[in-house]
């Protein structure tokens, strides 16, 4: 696997991760509020940095001459589903907020997401990778610290055993 392979598999895992998390808190009433905490969390980390990379796309953009390359990918970024919106979608959350915020994940925001890593697939060069996506061993590793707190709480997932109990 080549280092954009590498990029586009952690932005793709960070995706299905926001997705499984908004859908499990949509879900039979928002789940436990430990569920909810660490899910907010998580998405408004993980939200945060993909508005950071559409600013970062916006810059590459303004660097791109008019060519039809330049063209799609300032289309892609004038889609209105991007992470602003569900960041503030996430700050909406009591009651049917989750449910929203689902939907808005799962349709608008993963289309425009796949616009743009299509648009980066086709055109980037590997150093356009890494400006874009900031992506960093620490990171990653902050990105796999929210979601081993929140895993643990979907719906389906057992409980890790406390210390000292038996299996």
């Amino acid at each position: 696997m080549n280092e954009m392979q590498l990029m586009a598999a952690q932005l793709r895992l960070e995706r299905s991760h926001a997705l499984a998390l908004a859908r499990a808190c949509a879900g039979s009433s928002g789940g436990p509020p430990a569920l909810r905490e660490a899910a907010a969390a998580y998405l408004a980390r993980i939200l945060g940095w993909f508005q950071q990379r559409d600013a970062r796309l916006v810059q590459l953009a303004q660097r791109r001459a008019a060519d039809e390359p330049g063209r799609s990918l300032g289309a892609a970024l004038a889609v209105p589903a991007d992470s602003a919106a569900a960041l503030a979608l996430l700050a909406e959350q009591p009651g049917q907020g989750w449910l929203v915020l689902a939907r808005f994940l799962e349709g608008p925001w993963s289309q425009r997401r796949e616009a743009l890593e299509q648009w980066l697939r086709a055109h980037a060069r590997v150093a356009d990778w890494r400006t874009v996506t900031g992506l960093t061993a620490e990171v990653i590793l902050e990105e796999r610290g929210l979601w081993s707190r929140a895993e643990p709480l979907l719906p389906g997932k057992a409980a890790p055993a406390a210390a000292g109990s038996p299996p």
